[in-house]
């Protein structure tokens, strides 16, 4: 990987965070392109208080619209 790309390691789980300088939007439009990922997002709220996830909902809803 290029300098300045972290990831991390799956323990137990079925993927991994890629952190990068570049914009990931960006990234992502050209993985879509090149058939090496999908136009689609892994919503994970675990972690998140009742407060930030209601304010994901209503950001989302505010996109997706």
């Amino acid at each position: 990987m290029p300098e300045g790309v972290e990831w991390t390691k799956p323990e137990g789980v079925r993927f991994i965070w890629l952190t990068t300088r570049k914009d990931a939007d960006v990234v992502l439009r050209e993985a879509v392109r090149r058939d090496v990922a999908r136009n689609q997002m892994k919503l994970n709220f675990t972690l998140e208080s009742t407060g930030r996830i209601y304010e994901g909902v209503l950001i989302f809803t505010f996109l997706l619209s």
